[in-house]
């Protein structure tokens, strides 16, 4: 049976969140949390961790499907989050397997991914 999940919220990667995912992940890189960096080779403000990312789609996919768990993934990333980008997740389930993408507002996918989940 398949079914789809469409524009699911997902936690905005702001400030805080990445200062606190750098701190636990050691991925201190400055375009992570040094505004003045990020400008410097061209961002308008920091960029979240891709792997930051990764967990809240994969979180929120995993609650979005009533999931136990999430026992296998697979992700690429295809663009840069800004701190504080509304993100959303949207996946197509085929049984126990979602194919995914997350698109920011504007519609523009930053990350794309394939998971298999166990239920019960």
């Amino acid at each position: 049976m398949t079914a789809t999940l469409t524009k699911l919220p997902m936690p905005v990667p702001d400030h805080e969140r990445i200062r606190t995912y750098a701190e636990a992940s050691g991925d201190m890189n400055p375009l992570h949390l040094d505004p003045e960096a990020a400008r410097k080779v061209g961002f308008p403000d920091v960029i979240s961790h891709g792997m930051l990312v990764m967990g809240l789609a994969l979180s929120t996919l995993k609650t979005g499907l009533g999931a136990d768990r999430i026992t296998t993934s697979h992700v690429r990333f295809s663009a840069p989050v800004l701190a504080g980008t509304e993100l959303f997740l949207s996946a197509e389930v085929d049984g126990t397997s979602a194919e995914f993408k997350v698109q920011t507002c504007d519609e523009t996918t930053v990350l794309m991914g394939r998971a298999t989940f166990s239920k019960g």
